[in-house]
């Protein structure tokens, strides 16, 4: 496996959000994670936010995120994110379908402003779900699920003994994304 991102278990009671600090609730798996509008280029910008976002292998779907965190923390606006599903609901809380390019930082989250040390991964998942605000901000933190896993070919090993986890690629898949990124584009000859 070749690792994109190792990190240890977060421990600590509060953790540095963008603008303010919150309660944690140890132990979790926090992850770094960016968010840009489609169209914005295939690099990110040093000025874009880095959110904590649990990573969260009993949530089926790729990104949640709840709408005061979307602003507040990432800049962004509902309205301008590309729609796919408006106006869905789930056990009465109201939720927008949305596609947005979601970048996977290769260094443990460390705050909002943290310096990119090595480049983070564009996920091939684009879809987040933005929930709704009701009262204080639910889910707390921004959900990376299993399905971002999955969609992108990750790995995850867990080693709770060490308080450790590991997110991954396989060769395999790796060369798989190389092929599609350099060679899926170029015209077949014909004889």
């Amino acid at each position: 496996m070749i690792t994109i991102l190792r990190g240890s278990f977060s421990r600590t009671r509060e953790i540095d959000v963008p603008f303010s600090r919150i309660d944690l609730r140890p132990p979790k798996l926090i992850v770094g994670i960016s968010l840009t509008l489609l169209g914005e280029g295939d690099s990110l910008s040093p000025k874009v936010v880095t959110l904590p976002a649990i990573l969260d292998t009993g949530f089926n779907r790729i990104l949640e995120i709840d709408e005061s965190h979307l602003v507040r923390w990432a800049g962004l606006r509902k309205e301008h994110l590309e729609p796919i599903e408006r106006y869905k609901s789930q056990e009465g809380r109201n939720f927008d379908l949305c596609a947005v390019n979601i970048w996977l930082h290769r260094t443990p989250y460390a705050g909002p402003r943290s310096s990119l040390d090595r480049s983070p991964i564009l996920l091939r998942s684009r879809q987040v779900r933005v929930m709704a605000p009701v009262g204080k901000p639910n889910p707390r933190f921004p959900l990376l699920g299993l399905s971002a896993l999955m969609d992108n070919d990750l790995k995850v090993m867990v080693d709770g003994e060490n308080s450790r986890f590991r997110i991954g690629k396989s060769l395999r898949s790796n060369l798989r994304d190389v092929y599609r990124k350099y060679f899926a584009s170029v015209p077949i000859l014909k004889e």
